[in-house]
């Protein structure tokens, strides 16, 4: 039996996630036409485990991340 009561909770959590998720994309979109070179780089550093992944070898890829740690 569908309990209305769940249903209606489920659905405000839905929409909650949903609000959340608007709000990042939002924000990353903004950022990212604000600051594009910034944008980039952030995205790059953080799939940096997916160059790994797809079999991209560079050997200056590892000094350079160790170095953006440091400065980070």
């Amino acid at each position: 039996m569908l309990r209305p009561g769940k249903f209606v909770c489920n659905l405000v959590d839905f929409l909650h996630a949903l609000e959340e998720l608007h709000c990042i994309l939002f924000t990353f979109f903004g950022f990212s036409i604000a600051y594009p070179e910034y944008f980039k780089a952030i995205i790059k550093y953080e799939t940096k485990d997916a160059d790994s992944s797809i079999g991209i070898e560079n050997v200056s890829k590892t000094e350079c991340y160790g170095l953006g740690e440091q400065i980070l």
